[in-house]
């Protein structure tokens, strides 16, 4: 059994404290963020941006692990960004290919001043690790647009074309991330259209179907975007996963979910992020 986790950990860039910055005590953070994770096997990271939080995190996983951890980053700077992709992958299984795509839509500061996506390098990345011995896992992570819709939904298509691009159908697919797209407008009522869009697309990626584990969870908030909410406020953070076409001697499967506040009373605004954990169990006859 082997314990997974994604988490958007609000680690923002010095430029953007003042616009986007919802907790202090980033080095503080870093730490406990990497202290309360070092446990799981695998682990998709959103808002990794500052450069010094991202070496912290990831020397204090390494230091917990006993050296367990590879690590993949997402898109770096380029262009007309002024930051990176925010993406880290920690992932004890080994790592044996890699790759990102950078988005080429966003929203840009003429529309949305200085919170427009576009200062950031957002995109995707894929990672096929080795699970055991004749059995690779297609892991891809995403941080999607926050601002415009019109852009999210160009984004989703780029992000499907990435998947479709470097999956192995007889792999097993897991998707992780912050897709910035609410599962329903509130606890009762059904999914939005938008939601319904992005699983469709999804699905259409492969012949076997691809779940949402945390469509009802089996633990914790309802939702992911604000861990001080009794409800935990809007579903937007996911784990996808689809079995693969082909069968193995050791097929893989992934336990509902669980939504995690990560509660801390060192930090003033109360939680190591704004955001909940989403994590679950991936299981085969061998982990």
């Amino acid at each position: 059994m082997a314990q997974v986790a994604t988490y958007n950990t609000h680690l923002l860039p010095a430029i953007a404290l003042p616009f986007a910055g919802k907790r202090s005590a980033a080095a503080y953070r870093s730490k406990r963020i990497a202290e309360v994770l070092a446990e799981y096997n695998l682990i998709g990271l959103c808002e990794v941006f500052d450069r010094v939080c991202r070496r912290m995190l990831i020397e204090t996983l390494q230091s917990e692990s006993g050296d367990a951890f590879h690590f993949a980053q997402g898109p770096a700077r380029s262009g007309r960004h002024l930051t990176n992709s925010g993406l880290l992958l920690c992932s004890r299984f080994p790592i044996s290919a890699r790759n990102e795509i950078t988005y080429r839509s966003a929203s840009r500061y003429i529309t949305h001043g200085f919170k427009a996506d576009s200062f950031a390098a957002k995109g995707a990345l894929h990672v096929r690790l080795q699970v055991e011995a004749e059995l690779e896992l297609d892991c891809f992570l995403t941080h999607l647009e926050s601002q415009s819709v019109r852009a999210r939904g160009q984004q989703v298509a780029e992000f499907c074309s990435f998947v479709r691009k470097h999956q192995d159908a007889s792999k097993p697919l897991l998707i992780l991330g912050d897709f910035n797209i609410a599962f329903s407008e509130s606890r009762d009522a059904g999914p939005r259209a938008e939601y319904v869009s992005l699983l469709g697309q999804l699905r259409e990626l492969r012949s076997t179907s691809i779940q949402d584990v945390n469509l009802t969870p089996a633990k914790g908030p309802s939702g992911t975007s604000d861990a001080l909410a009794d409800d935990g406020a809007a579903r937007i953070d996911y784990i996808f996963f689809s079995a693969a076409e082909a069968k193995h001697s050791s097929s893989l499967t992934l336990d509902q979910a669980e939504h995690i506040r990560f509660l801390d009373e060192q930090v003033p605004e109360g939680s190591l992020s704004d955001h909940l954990a989403v994590s679950s169990k991936l299981k085969s006859s061998k982990l």
